[in-house]
């Protein structure tokens, strides 16, 4: 015990950690244990923390997976306002809730910072907008060169309009999926948008360019204003069955009925019930 707190001693012969400090006092979360290679999921599962030291992930880490930090969403307290990324990191695909600013060594050959925001290290991706770093309902604008939008690039964060350049091709699974999001416009040279990627959003309508011809499933779920999904060209449409190799076409001509298709996995065709896996032009 120390000042009342059970000690726990891990070996250096472990490498991974997975789902194990749980409702841990909020003085020990200051970085990675030591010797850690992989942040496996739920490692850190807080709840209602109010803190804001910075978190350091210690050198020699190599990656950290999805849902390492699972702090929630809904209490809005920040698990850490400031992270910190060594030159180990090969991939990272989570950060703490209400991060503020992310910041990277700048001998990690595969990430960067740029005032506080995480992109690949050849600035085409961008990987993580911090989700406090804006005030809620803030407008914020990415800059021209960008193509990428990784997975969960934008999720929960607070900006109010996201302000995305003409050179953006890919939308990633799940990336602008925030309630405080209430404009935006997807740019004429998207391909293709992710599974969930703007998941709970709050604009009104929306505009599917003709440059787009791949989307996935539950795009638009859980967005209470929608109200229409306009697609510029509705030729040679069609949802590709999850079960089967088969493809239905898809007339999508009327902005109100896209409603039904884009925001949940599932379509009826003659009566039947279809799964889908996702939607290409053909």
């Amino acid at each position: 015990y120390d000042n009342g707190r059970l000690k726990v001693t891990i070996p250096d012969s472990v490498k991974y950690f997975h789902s194990c400090i749980k409702a841990a006092h909020p003085d020990c979360l200051t970085e990675t244990p030591d010797g850690a290679q992989y942040i496996g999921k739920w490692l850190y599962s807080i709840r209602g923390i109010n803190r804001t030291l910075p978190f350091n992930i210690k050198d020699g880490t190599v990656g950290v997976m999805p849902e390492a930090f699972n702090t929630t969403m809904n209490t809005m307290k920040p698990f850490s306002t400031e992270l910190n990324i060594p030159a180990s990191v090969m991939f990272m695909y989570s950060i703490p809730y209400n991060t503020e600013k992310i910041n990277v060594s700048e001998s990690n050959p595969y990430f960067k910072s740029v005032d506080g925001v995480l992109y690949s290290k050849d600035g085409k991706t961008l990987i993580c907008y911090p989700k406090a770093k804006p005030e809620k309902g803030d407008t914020i604008n990415i800059p021209d060169g960008v193509t990428e939008i990784a997975d969960n690039g934008f999720r929960y964060c607070f900006a109010g309009t996201v302000i995305l350049p003409s050179s953006i091709e890919k939308i990633g699974e799940q990336a602008f999926q925030s309630q405080f999001i209430k404009n935006i416009s997807i740019p004429n040279k998207v391909k293709e948008i992710g599974n969930g990627a703007f998941d709970a959003c709050g604009f009104t309508e929306i505009t599917i360019p003709s440059s787009v011809t791949s989307i996935g499933i539950n795009i638009f779920t859980s967005c209470p204003n929608l109200t229409n999904i306009t697609f510029e060209d509705t030729n040679n449409w069609v949802a590709k069955d999850a079960s089967s190799d088969k493809v239905y076409s898809i007339d999508l001509s009327d902005p109100v009925k896209n409603l039904e298709y884009f925001k949940g996995n599932t379509i009826v065709v003659n009566g039947k019930k279809i799964t889908i896996e996702k939607w290409i032009k053909q």
